[in-house]
């Protein structure tokens, strides 16, 4: 069994970024915001529960179906099941 490894949310926020189409104004921004007001949290911070929560309402927010492909890729990356 594989060892469980907590992920940093920024780095996990800046994929997801790169992959958010350009016509997506409002889920870029809220993601940008979300990674410049997580700039100077400790690095443990960045592994806890409450930072994923708060990221995950922005997932939340501007994906609520998974009809594109680019929003299963999000998904995936978001709950760490890329294949």
């Amino acid at each position: 069994m594989e060892e469980y490894k907590p992920r940093n949310v920024i780095i996990i926020a800046e994929e997801i970024y790169k992959l958010i189409p350009d016509d997506q104004i409002k889920f870029k921004e809220d993601v940008h915001e979300f990674i410049k007001n997580s700039w100077n949290q400790a690095p443990e911070a960045l592994l806890t529960a409450y930072n994923w929560e708060k990221f995950g309402v922005i997932i939340n927010k501007h994906i609520n179906d998974i009809k594109e492909e680019w929003k299963k890729n999000i998904i995936d990356i978001f709950t760490n099941t890329v294949n």
